[in-house]
């Protein structure tokens, strides 16, 4: 008679904690959200650029993807020499380091190239755009 209480004590316990954890707590509502403002394309959309600072940031574009190009073959090969020596044994700590070191200052060049391209891009569009009212 003392196993039938005690199974279902722990019976009656099991269910009412699965009846409580499946409970849903009383709803509240949210505090109303206010929608964003509607969209005014006059004033989002910037005045087109000319012809002609179009086909001079085109130019900086194409004149960047041609430097980096021999800058993007130099990491893939520093990338594949650093994962031979990484594997390499015994471990060459210094080689790891110093194709490491490689692979920052190329990456380093990659990042300026961009940035002074993109610096140059927002001259041109600041040039070409008629002032704002």
């Amino acid at each position: 008679m003392g196993i039938k209480l005690i199974s279902g004590t722990i019976l009656t316990t099991v269910l009412l904690g699965a009846v409580a954890a499946f409970a849903h707590p009383p709803c509240r509502e949210l505090p109303h959200l206010q929608p964003p403002p509607p969209f005014e394309y006059n004033q989002a959309l910037p005045a087109p650029l000319p012809p002609a600072v179009r086909d001079q940031v085109e130019d900086l574009q194409d004149a960047e993807q041609a430097a980096a190009m021999p800058l993007l073959q130099k990491l893939q090969k520093n990338r594949h020499a650093l994962r031979k020596a990484a594997v390499k044994r015994p471990f060459d700590e210094a080689a790891v380091t110093a194709l490491a070191k490689e692979q920052v200052f190329v990456q380093t060049e990659l990042l300026v190239l961009r940035l002074r391209t993109q610096s140059r891009i927002h001259e041109l569009m600041e040039q070409g755009r008629p002032p704002q009212k």
